[in-house]
């Protein structure tokens, strides 16, 4: 049996965890992380314990996960967010990538905060040399 999740598909836990007595729902198809739960963990905290929160409900925060054995993870993340937290596995090379695009998204909105932005030099050095015309 399997479940329709708004990031991807999520396995039945006896399939996905066959022989062991741990039972975590793997998460297949995760493609990106939803907007809204990018920045309840901060990027670093995302990058050492390789995890990402990609849901919510009811007061319970979806974290993806890539290591189905770090039982203490669950005790941090609580502590950190104040909520509880249900886990879902995910495959390593996908949470990776999953980071490095949030990386990358950081850095590049780093860029255009910083303070004088070459392009906003042109555009001011553009509006005072524009001389306004009087009808």
């Amino acid at each position: 049996m399997r479940n329709a999740h708004i990031m991807g598909k999520i396995q039945n836990p006896a399939q996905s965890m066959r022989g062991n007595g741990n039972l975590m729902p793997q998460l297949r198809d995760l493609r990106r992380l939803p907007m809204r739960y990018q920045y309840i963990l901060p990027l670093e905290v995302m990058k050492l314990y390789r995890c990402a929160v990609i849901g919510s409900a009811q007061g319970v925060l979806t974290v993806a996960i890539t290591d189905r054995r770090d039982t203490s993870l669950v005790e941090v993340l609580t502590k950190l967010t104040g909520r509880t937290i249900f886990l879902v596995w995910v495959k390593p090379s996908r949470l990776r990538l999953l980071i490095r695009r949030r990386e990358r998204w950081q850095r590049l909105k780093d860029e255009m905060l910083r303070w004088p932005h070459p392009l906003s030099l042109v555009q001011l050095h553009t509006i005072v040399t524009v001389p306004v015309f009087r009808i």
